[in-house]
């Protein structure tokens, strides 16, 4: 790795308290990156957001609402030494570096900051760096893991020959080969979500939406009335279970959350019969 002595490069991350824009900072750190592998000094804050939020991640990670309700909401003063170094910086640094300097950007215009000097400041993104040096394409993990060009590429015959190729090398590089099918099946899949995408997951044994209106885990989202399961929305809101589906383009619409709606209306009156016909669709909380 090259370096020059002379360009200064900031390393900045980011926690909050999810992935939509309506989310909050929960934790700032940063530092300067010495030019080899390591950083020459570094700093970092945690804060209390003005919404709600909660999840197994942030109770692993001892950043929920109980562990920061001491730490102090965020201002424009605890943010001023960070801006200073953006300010110094001739580049920043961070991994998927466009969601942590989206979520500044929010923070500083929610302050009545401008957000321009850290919008455009050049950045660095290893992420970025690997997706484009090694694609992540089918064809190009049978070029790493089997060592030669896929033939046939994007031909259904082909793809199931060149993905049953590669497995055996990538999971003895990642460590994997000892694994039961049962355990690649577990990485492969997050162990709360009702369906593939995560558009649902299971809290407490029942299903809770994470999109729509009605987002269990985010404020701001249009609802009065959040922490609502699937079951509870569409007794609450029928109209908006009913009419779901015509709410978005045919492409954008989750047909997870259309099932799991209708499945809802079908037994309004047992919440039971509703769970058991949920497990039954999707299969049962993991």
């Amino acid at each position: 790795m090259t370096s020059d002595s002379e360009v200064r490069v900031l390393v900045f991350d980011t926690e909050t308290t999810g992935l939509s824009e309506s989310d909050q900072l929960i934790q700032l750190a940063w530092g300067w990156w010495d030019g080899k592998g390591g950083l020459t000094e570094s700093n970092g804050f945690k804060c209390l957001p003005t919404i709600n939020w909660e999840s197994e991640w942030h109770d692993k990670h001892k950043l929920s609402m109980v562990d920061l309700a001491d730490f102090p909401p965020l201002t424009v003063a605890m943010l001023e030494s960070f801006m200073d170094d953006v300010n110094a910086a001739d580049y920043i640094l961070g991994y998927n570096v466009d969601f942590d300097i989206s979520v500044l950007e929010r923070e500083l215009t929610r302050l009545g900051q401008d957000p321009t000097p850290i919008s455009k400041k050049k950045f660095i993104d290893p992420l970025a760096i690997w997706n484009k040096s090694e694609g992540r394409k089918l064809v190009d993990a049978h070029k790493r893991w089997v060592g030669t060009d896929l033939e046939g590429a994007h031909d259904a015959d082909a793809d199931v020959t060149g993905t049953v190729a590669i497995l055996p090398g990538m999971l003895l590089e990642f460590g994997l080969n000892d694994h039961s099918m049962r355990e690649l099946a577990d990485i492969s899949r997050e162990k709360d979500y009702v369906d593939r995408t995560g558009k649902m997951k299971w809290v407490n044994g029942k299903p809770v939406l994470t999109c729509t209106k009605y987002n269990y885990f985010g404020d701001g989202t249009g609802s009065s009335v959040p922490g609502l399961n699937v079951w509870e929305v569409a007794r609450r809101d029928r109209w908006y279970a009913t009419n779901y589906q015509g709410f978005k383009k045919p492409a954008q619409v989750h047909q997870s959350v259309c099932t799991a709606f209708k499945l809802a209306m079908r037994n309004l009156n047992d919440e039971a019969e509703f769970l058991s016909a949920m497990m039954e669709r999707f299969g049962p909380p993991q």
